[in-house]
């Protein structure tokens, strides 16, 4: 039923515009799609609400956090394998079968549901799911309609989906959300429910326009895999990729830097509470989410250019070092003179770490094995911020101190960066060692 509706967007498409022009309004849709994706993003400013409004501990936040993150990035091996096998359109709609669904729940389970802790983890871990589908469908539109520019085909809905935590913000700011100083979360879901309804079937729409045709569709065609139709060259590709020892390396550096980058934004709210209750000076929560999302755009739009002239790696270790700067600063010297300075060098190294990873991927293992290689690394952060999000509840409702916790942090971005300097060059395919 799906390939047959893609089939008749598709075609009723090409019946009023050029093929060309076709691509490009895919291509905004997308970039669209990923603009407004930023509701997880701003998770922290729902997490002081909800800590106000329903009494959740810090430790009840992080876990909500954790099953957002395992949502997100647990299952994205599975979407990638199923967009490079069945399409994109696929994982549109997910999307829309997750999103909506879990923001109308969130609706009610603010008032009228018991045991809330649950349903929140159960309906943030579909969001989760949801979003990383309709980001993961938008990115490899994307990269598909242009291929022969990876760089910026790959930067730009990187760089959407980072600025489109600064429009939720500046959202949420208009009267209509808020209510005593506070957001109003039933308003809140109601609008994202909305939103994702409507971006999802134009999503869905625009990764339907590019459906590849190396091989005839008719509208009575089921729902088959690529793979049954075209050379049987993508499990012969992905056994080299699991077989590469720089995948390993690459995925471990991964897994010791997403997670201490992650659970620093979804927890602005307690480390700006921690230190003004220390009396040490006073936070603006929106403006650190808004100084993280501005300089975490930058630097994925920045990346992405410089990725296409510069090497890869030596642009992945520059990021690594300053992120481990980053850490010792906050494990030494975390103020509201320092916390400015913490939090962009945070949006520039997470900003950074998103853009490059994807590309050099796509350099080493091919942009059309994109889905399973990039959906395999995510399982990295789907642990890791899991784990560093569980330590830093606990760490902090318990000792209400930060100091240890940073520490962890910062061993682990020195050791990330020590395993990204061990690889040697940037090759393409076919290479042993291929970064």
């Amino acid at each position: 039923m799906i390939n047959r509706v893609s089939i008749k967007i598709r075609n009723t498409a090409e019946k009023y515009v050029s093929g060309g022009v076709v691509k490009q309004i895919s291509f905004g849709i997308s970039l669209l799609s990923c603009l407004l994706l930023g509701s997880v993003l701003i998770f922290s400013l729902v997490a002081e609400n909800l800590i106000l409004e329903l009494d959740f501990k810090i430790f009840h936040v992080n876990l909500i956090s954790s099953f957002t993150v395992i949502g997100m990035y647990l299952c994205l091996p599975i979407l990638g394998y199923l967009s490079d096998v069945y399409g994109n359109n696929l994982l549109s709609f997910i999307a829309i079968f997750t999103l909506v669904p879990s923001y109308i729940l969130n609706y009610f389970a603010v008032f009228q549901f018991s045991n809330k802790l649950a349903w929140f983890c159960f309906t943030y871990c579909l969001i989760g799911l949801g979003t990383s589908s309709l980001y993961f469908s938008s990115l490899l539109t994307c990269s598909k309609i242009y291929p022969e520019k990876k760089g910026l085909s790959i930067s730009l809905p990187v760089t959407s989906y980072g600025v489109s935590a600064l429009i939720s913000t500046q959202i949420l700011k208009l009267s209509y959300f808020q209510q005593n100083h506070h957001l109003d979360l039933l308003r809140v879901f109601k609008f994202f429910a909305i939103l994702y309804l409507v971006m999802g079937v134009l999503n869905f729409m625009a990764t339907s326009i590019i459906i590849e045709r190396t091989h005839k569709i008719d509208e009575n065609t089921e729902l088959i895999p690529i793979s049954s139709i075209e050379p049987p060259s993508h499990k012969a590709k992905f056994i080299r990729f699991l077989k590469s020892p720089s995948m390993y390396i690459l995925l471990g550096s991964l897994f010791l830097n997403l997670g201490p980058l992650e659970t620093y934004q979804n927890n602005l709210n307690s480390i700006a509470w921690e230190i003004n209750r220390k009396g040490s000076g006073s936070i603006d929560l929106n403006s650190q989410i808004i100084l993280l999302s501005i300089f975490s755009t930058i630097t994925r739009l920045v990346v992405g250019v410089m990725s296409d002239h510069m090497n890869k790696r030596d642009i992945l270790i520059g990021l690594l070092a300053l992120g481990s700067i980053n850490q010792a600063i906050s494990w030494m010297k975390l103020t509201p003179d320092t916390m400015n300075f913490i939090t962009v060098i945070d949006g520039i190294t997470y900003g950074g770490v998103f853009t490059i990873y994807p590309t050099i991927i796509a350099e080493i293992w091919g942009i059309e094995m994109l889905g399973s290689t990039w959906g395999l690394f995510m399982i990295a952060p789907a642990i890791s911020t899991s784990l560093f999000s569980l330590v830093y509840g606990s760490l902090l409702d318990n000792f209400g101190d930060l100091v240890v916790y940073f520490k962890i942090c910062f061993f682990s971005f020195v050791t990330s960066t020590a395993l990204v300097v061990c690889i040697r060059n940037v090759k393409p395919v076919g290479h042993h060692i291929a970064l």
